[in-house]
């Protein structure tokens, strides 16, 4: 399925750093800006968000997919300087 305007280029952009590494080998999640968001938000607390207000009750797997997809991506309200 596509979305209409979303392409892998237009989240994560040519340019950008293929090792998403910090100094410390430690392996950082992919930032993607969205306006008019405050803070920061985790794919996992997203999914989380939207299966409990479907009444999907989350359980142990849940909160341990939760956490993988917090370690994978976050959305940010603002540029991180």
């Amino acid at each position: 399925m596509r979305l209409p305007g979303f392409s892998a280029e237009s989240i994560f952009p040519p340019d950008a750093p293929e090792d998403q590494t910090s100094a410390d080998g430690a392996s950082r999640p992919y930032r993607v800006s969205v306006p008019g968001l405050s803070g920061d938000v985790g794919l996992g607390d997203v999914v989380k968000s939207v299966t409990s207000s479907i009444g999907i009750a989350p359980c142990g797997g849940c909160l341990r997919r939760a956490q993988a997809l917090n370690s994978w991506m976050v959305f940010s309200g603002s540029k991180r300087q």
